[in-house]
């Protein structure tokens, strides 16, 4: 479960650390998505991971807003907003 990004807005290139829990999976395997996006994932522990933050994936202007996700062996977490701008 996800329950922070920090920051929750920014531009493509910076780094944002998703918190919460239960970041394990037995497989070694953690995917981070921004807007379906599979991002650079660092989680040097059960509780955060460390992500950059892509490019809008959309022609012209960003999107306002996309959905973050992790995913692990067990399972999608929830899904927390971030703001690009």
């Amino acid at each position: 479960m996800i329950s922070a990004l920090s920051p929750s807005s920014g531009v493509a290139g910076e780094t944002v650390t998703v918190t919460g829990q239960d970041f394990f999976s037995a497989d070694g395997r953690i995917v981070v998505r921004f807007g379906g996006v599979v991002v650079p994932t660092r989680c040097p522990d059960q509780s955060t991971c460390v992500v950059t933050v892509p490019a809008a994936v959309v022609a012209g202007a960003p999107p306002p807003a996309v959905a973050v996700t992790l995913t692990t062996d067990a399972g999608m977490s929830n899904a927390l907003a971030f703001r690009y701008g």
